[in-house]
């Protein structure tokens, strides 16, 4: 028996599925560390963090960046509920790794909340970019 994933995200108008797949495992970028979902997991409801999601289809890996979410697993389903899925390109890793440290400077230097909560947020985003384009390198 299999897992079904269904991933869905506000940027996505349909608001359909944008990834209906069955598979036999997720990892998920919780909030508290990953978290791995076989078939008959327990039933869980759990906020995501900015990061990769991976999923094993016939023995094959498949990799995919979200921003920030929730997740709702029953019943052999798997729920995803993001803000957005975005690509990876790996001819975009020279330009997310020198983005980096500007993004930091920024962040050290502002005082602000909102502003401080926007830069983490994109920090973790490059992260989840570089880490994924170098596996497919």
């Amino acid at each position: 028996m299999k897992i079904n994933l269904d991933v869905y995200s506000l940027s996505n108008p349909l608001r359909s599925s944008l990834f209906p797949e069955r598979v036999e495992k997720v990892i998920l970028p919780a909030v508290n560390g990953e978290i791995s979902i076989l078939k008959d997991h327990i039933d869980l409801f759990v906020a995501l963090e900015t990061g990769i999601v991976k999923y094993q289809i016939n023995n094959n890996w498949v990799s995919l960046v979200i921003l920030s979410g929730f997740a709702i697993i029953a019943n052999n389903v798997a729920k995803l509920y993001v803000l957005e899925v975005q690509e990876v390109e790996k001819n975009n890793i020279s330009d997310n790794k020198s983005a980096l440290p500007l993004i930091c400077n920024d962040l050290k230097s502002t005082s602000s909340f909102k502003e401080r909560l926007r830069l983490t947020n994109e920090i973790k985003r490059l992260n989840a970019h570089i880490k994924l384009a170098e596996q497919i390198t």
